[in-house]
């Protein structure tokens, strides 16, 4: 092998692993109780009737979402991941707010089961690849 082929591979080995590694992020703030407050259902609704105008009304803004608990799941990119649904029984949607926990989530979060009514604050990013994803997430009193 050449010392060029070296370098290359030795470049993307180290592209490789440092792309493999989770970025940083600082912790969420806790709730201060002046965050705008909303249902899982109506964020929902409002994104799929008319993005643009939701993304004007809610992206970008710390808030405090109430919802029912789809799943808790680990995600290689985000840490956990709490899947939130509408609180709603009458508010059927196939998709749910993908609120991130981060790599170190609250210790709450393990106890939390599939249908348990959870409040969580968050930062609203919009709609994401299909699913509308909540970021810097804390389970709310």
């Amino acid at each position: 092998m050449s010392r060029t082929h070296l370098r290359y591979f030795a470049l993307f080995g180290f592209i490789f692993i440092a792309g493999c590694t989770p970025p940083k992020t600082e912790p969420a703030p806790p709730p201060t109780g002046q965050e705008m407050q909303v249902k899982a259902g109506d964020l929902i609704k409002d994104y799929q009737s008319n993005a643009l105008a939701a993304d004007n009304k809610y992206k970008g803004k710390r808030m405090t979402i109430s919802g029912k608990v789809g799943s808790v799941q680990k995600s290689g990119l985000y840490g956990y991941v709490l899947q939130l649904m509408p609180e709603e029984d009458n508010d059927f949607s196939l998709t749910g707010l993908m609120c991130i926990l981060g790599h170190e989530p609250p210790p709450e979060a393990a106890a939390l089961k599939e249908g348990d009514a959870v409040k969580v604050t968050g930062t609203c990013d919009g709609k994401t690849v299909g699913q509308l994803k909540i970021s810097r997430c804390v389970l709310a009193k």
